[in-house]
């Protein structure tokens, strides 16, 4: 479908809409009267071509306008041309009061964010609800997009949003599928003639249809009813916010001109609408078995406890081909209060949703690899996450916390390699989108990746033993008879500053061994370390020589480094220590071998630190979004980072590392638009790709500057019923066994 018109305007207001309602009303040009078709798109043909054809470009606006529904206020009351001259005109009827505040005492000021009014002035009473209290109005005066509801006696709030509400008639007990009659005094009329949503106390509910003051077919929001309830009489039933967007399609000119109008409602966030499903493994129940390659998944899975909580561990992989190791497992959501086929339906065929999993990558185990490989230099790898678009035959996207192998020697597929194979990746960490289509070597493939560093890696360095000297050196044994000692200077970071030296205040003896010996510092269990400190020295070149070494328990003094001459500047040196692992405990010792000749000032050094690299919890989360793009069923794509701890200032800036923290046990989410970033709910870093594929496109502006990722390759279906496995998870490569998932949630909108 080719537009003639521009494209739409960027306007953020309105938030992610969560679902789709349908109710169409059909209305013929030529006389053939009113016709009103409820609960779905397809109705009978009974009139003419031209009919025929302006319900089609009704339906495609309708079609346009849920592809474009986060902007849907920028579209509202445009008409789209068609390169064939006819057209469809876009209405948004909006039920969505945002407080703007109290004009005296008895004045509510609210206001739509777009679109229209749906009534005009209201002069008789009735009752809306802020929240869950409930405010009587005497009236309602609307001026444009304003909405001043009159509510005597005072004490309104300032903040907040107002929903419609009305109150029960009698007393009852509700069972699935039956009648709520509301009193006639409430303004009823305002409530929609066919499926409208309303909240009791906390539960969602939705009626089919309202006859005068009757409301028809009362059913569960989310199709699982939760049990009968009681209203009595004067309960508040208060309506969920809801947009009504109008598509009315044009067909024809002059005397053959043929319109038609379909009316659809949708909820908005900000309802009890939104599904979201959270699994902490506890146990397994809501996970598919495993059955082998392009089946139900890959390898095997348990629930183990790690760190003193259940989580999701591999137990073993699937050989896909030769060396190259894969487990998977599908999330089994018809098992779940979350029915897709449903959400899929409703939102006219097309799916999208957030979903999160929060991944841990312990210390690898060599002994596990095959033996040609496990004396590695270099074998933390992974390849570790979420699968979407998941079908049965094992195609699927994939979002993955990835680290290859320098050579990759690894056990995962160099086609998912942005750096190809060889040393050309260099141990790269990255947040890497990839597709599986078919069998392997043909559509396996990386689809964009972006580099990581610092906060988001896998693994953080994280301090076991370090020694500022400004109290004492109790942490150190002194040479005998020549040590170390403590002397104040100018430190490294331009402040005053203890530091130990061999001759305090003065040049160093002739014919001296200063040395000071670490105490034995525990090291067992650990897969990394590191040691750095800061140094200065000056020492006659190549006779006076300072000296760094380390020894483990189960070993001998190994030198690091040697210095000597004159480097009068503040430095820090590390050296990896890796190579001396496994051990129990490590000691650290300088010393200051000088001559009979010559005399300086000899060696100093501050901030002593053994460091590890410790695995932590990083959260990985997906927001998909699924639309028409020119006639096409396209993916948008973004990818989120967090991990457990607090980051620098949260702020209003998405894709920066300063963030708060979304800790194991909890779920956060981002805010739908990215406009609405804030130090409150920073939780996240968005991630901007450096690098797309072939046959990907990168977009986004503002605050989601290339964050965008469309792909149109796996789509949902189009006809039939939504089966699909869509959710799994997965981990390639050698190092299944030290892959630990929590905390998998969905957001569905």
């Amino acid at each position: 479908m080719k537009l003639v018109k521009g494209s739409v305007g960027v306007n953020e207001n309105g938030g992610i809409l969560i679902a789709v309602i349908v109710t169409m009303v059909v209305i013929s040009a030529l006389g053939a009267g009113l016709v009103s078709i409820t609960g779905t798109s397809v109705f009978n043909q009974t009139i003419s071509n031209s009919s025929s054809n302006a319900s089609h470009l009704a339906e495609a606006g309708y079609r346009y306008a849920q592809s474009n529904i986060q902007t849907i206020g920028a579209i509202h009351g445009e008409t789209f041309t068609l390169d064939s001259g006819n057209s469809f005109t876009i209405t948004v009827n909006t039920y969505d009061f945002d407080i703007q505040g109290v004009s005296g005492t008895t004045i509510l000021e609210t206001q739509i964010p777009y679109g229209d009014v749906p009534f005009s002035d209201v002069s008789i009473s009735g009752r809306i609800a802020v929240g869950n209290t409930i405010y009587e109005y005497t009236s309602i005066s609307v001026t444009g997009n304003d909405v001043d509801f009159t509510i005597p006696g005072g004490g309104l709030p300032t903040t907040g949003k107002v929903r419609l509400a009305a109150l029960k008639q009698g007393n009852s007990t509700i069972t699935e599928n039956d009648t709520i009659t509301l009193r006639g005094t409430n303004p009823t009329n305002l409530f929609p003639a066919n499926n409208g949503a309303f909240t009791v106390g906390s539960d969602q509910y939705r009626y089919r249809s309202k006859t005068e003051d009757t409301l028809v077919g009362i059913t569960s929001a989310d199709g699982h009813w939760p049990g009968d309830f009681t209203l009595n009489n004067n309960d508040p039933v208060i309506l969920d916010n809801f947009i009504e967007v109008q598509s009315t399609g044009n067909y024809g000119s002059a005397l053959t001109a043929t319109n038609r109008l379909m009316a659809y409602n949708i909820l908005l966030d900000g309802g009890t609408g939104e599904n979201e499903i959270i699994d902490h493994f506890d146990d397994r129940d809501d996970w598919s078995p495993n059955a082998g390659p392009g089946s139900t998944g890959e390898g095997t899975f348990d629930i183990g406890n790690i760190d003193g909580n259940n989580a999701l561990t591999i137990t073993s992989t699937t050989d896909v081909i030769g060396s190259i190791d894969t487990s998977s497992i599908n999330f089994n959501w018809q098992g779940t209060d979350l029915d897709l086929n449903v959400i899929w339906s409703n939102n006219s065929n097309m799916l999208s949703y957030n979903a999160q999993i929060k991944i841990m990558m312990d210390g690898p185990d060599p002994s596990t690899y095959e033996p040609a490989y496990q004396g590695m230099a270099d074998n933390y790898f992974y390849m570790t996450g979420l699968n979407f678009r998941k079908r049965d035959n094992g195609d699927s996207y994939g979002l993955s916390f990835y680290r290859a192998e320098p050579d990759n020697a690894d056990g995962i597929p160099d086609s998912f390699n942005p750096n190809g194979g060889g040393d050309g990746n260099g141990g790269q960490a990255m947040v890497l989108l990839w597709e599986r289509i078919g069998a392997y070597g043909v559509g396996w493939r990386w689809l964009a990746y972006a580099n990581l560093s610092d906060v988001n890696i896998m693994r953080e360095p994280q301090a076991i033993f370090e020694d500022d000297f400004e109290t004492d050196l109790s942490n150190w044994i002194a040479g005998v008879p020549d040590s170390f000692n403590f002397e104040t200077i100018t430190s490294h970071d331009g402040n005053p500053s203890q530091t130990i030296t061999d001759s305090p205040g003065e040049k160093y003896k002739n014919n001296k061994s200063y040395m000071i010996t670490s105490n034995a510092i525990d090291i067992s269990g650990l897969v990394s370390l590191s040691l750095s400190f800061w140094h200065k020295y000056r020492t006659e070149a190549r006779w006076d020589i300072c000296e760094v070494e380390v020894k483990p328990n189960n070993g001998n003094w190994q030198t690091l480094a040697t210095y000597d001459g004159n480097h009068n500047a503040w430095e820090q040196v590390s050296f990896g220590l890796d190579g001396i692992l496994p051990a129990d405990s490590i000691q650290i010792r300088f010393t200051l071998d000088t001559d009979g000749s010559v005399r300086r000032r000899g060696w100093n050094i501050d901030d002593v630190k053994l460091e590890t690299l410790f695995p932590k919890w990083m959260t990985l989360m997906l927001h998909l979004e699924e639309k028409d793009i020119l006639g096409t069923k396209t993916n948008e794509i973004k990818a989120y980072v967090s991990d457990e701890t607090l980051r620098g200032t949260a702020n209003d800036d998405p894709q920066d590392n300063n963030r708060l923290n979304n800790p194991r046990g909890d779920i956060n989410w981002p805010p739908d638009n990215v406009d609405d970033t804030d130090a409150g709910n920073d939780h996240f870093t968005l991630i901007k790709w450096d690098g797309i594929n072939t046959g990907v496109t990168l977009t986004g502006v503002g605050k989601e500057l290339e964050s965008i990722i469309q792909v149109d390759s796996i789509t949902s279906p189009d006809v039939g019923a939504f089966t699909q496995a869509e959710f799994g998870l997965h981990s390639w490569g050698w190092n299944y066994n030290v892959s630990y998932f929590d905390d998998f949630s969905i957001q569905t909108q």
